[in-house]
């Protein structure tokens, strides 16, 4: 039997070590996904439905600038449409990543 002597990727090229693991412990219900602006992880997401409303959290890892939260959530509204179309309503909300 051999083992890989694959190294081990380097996603510091993507995500600052101290974002990963925040990324990481965040309290994501264990899936969710990483949102890259200009090639790094700026935000982490998962969705949320209930009672016909479906909604897309976004967990920012820092501030975002206006132009860049503008984007994310005219790409989640489509995100949603794609992944919840029979949802009455679909919202997308913006907070810090929370480890909660």
């Amino acid at each position: 039997m051999t083992t890989s002597s694959c190294p081990t990727p380097n996603r510091s090229r993507i995500i600052r070590p101290e974002d990963r693991r925040r990324a990481l412990e965040a309290a994501y219900a264990g899936s969710f996904g990483t949102i890259l602006i200009d090639g790094f992880a700026r935000a982490a997401w998962r969705t949320a439905r209930q009672a016909g409303r479906a909604s897309l959290r976004v967990g920012l890892l820092d501030p975002l600038p206006e132009p860049d939260l503008d984007d994310v959530a005219a790409e989640g509204d489509r995100l949603l449409a794609f992944l919840e179309p029979d949802a009455e309503v679909r919202d997308v909300e913006f907070g810090p990543l929370s480890t909660a």
